[in-house]
């Protein structure tokens, strides 16, 4: 797997902390924190998803991607495909999810990472290279 870098943002309320998967141009998180992120439920993610799908306001191909997971669950390694969803999605999601908190994602992460692919777009195109956060993914 390609090298990433990962960017943690914490809510205001400190009640939440979120590593954000930075990779291959772009922003991915899974349901589960998009869930955390807004303070929801997987459930509720989804449906905001299906949605979004549904309508055409988003396509699945442009905005969802897999990446394989390591974890360790009852003694064992275990490696699963999540979907992972892009910056455009987690907005979009924003904007239908009651919450103050898209508000400030927004304002600290999506703001700060659109510059970030900006510069990218423009030095490296069509690459991504891990920086000094890089982690292997």
């Amino acid at each position: 797997m390609s090298r990433g870098e990962f960017l943690l943002y914490q809510t205001e309320d400190a009640q939440t902390l979120i590593q954000v998967r930075f990779e291959q141009g772009g922003l991915w998180l899974t349901q589960q924190q998009l869930a955390d992120l807004f303070q929801s439920t997987p459930q509720n993610i989804t449906q905001h998803i299906r949605a979004i799908y549904q309508t055409g306001e988003l396509r699945e191909e442009a905005t969802c991607k897999p990446y394989l997971q390591v974890r360790q669950e009852i003694g064992r390694q275990v490696s699963r495909s999540l979907k992972h969803y892009n910056l455009e999605m987690v907005l979009a999601i924003g904007h239908r999810v009651p919450s103050r908190v898209e508000k400030d994602f927004e304002d600290a992460i999506a703001k700060p990472v659109k510059q970030l692919e900006k510069g990218r777009k423009k030095s490296l195109p069509g690459k991504s290279k891990g920086g000094a956060h890089g982690e292997e993914a």
